[in-house]
């Protein structure tokens, strides 16, 4: 991100990067959001801090992360 010098806002478009880091998730927990949804991992890391802001949100990760594992066991067999 840059700072504009005239107006000394902040300007320019986040990283992938930044938003990991903003989304209070960690690394693999994007990446299994992103596979599961299949989804980009920019797209994964807002959804996941949206749900970070539910009831039930980190529930639904947990499941997420459930569901790869268990597809990726069934791939194996």
């Amino acid at each position: 991100m840059r700072t504009s010098p005239d107006t000394k806002r902040i300007t320019g478009m986040l990283t992938l990067q930044e938003c990991i880091d903003l989304s209070g998730l960690e690394v693999e927990e994007i990446e299994a959001i992103a596979r599961h949804e299949r989804i980009p991992e920019i797209v994964a890391a807002e959804l996941g801090n949206h749900l970070l802001a539910t009831s039930d949100g980190r529930r639904r990760i947990r499941r997420m992360l459930a569901d790869n594992l268990s597809q990726a066991r069934h791939a194996a067999d």
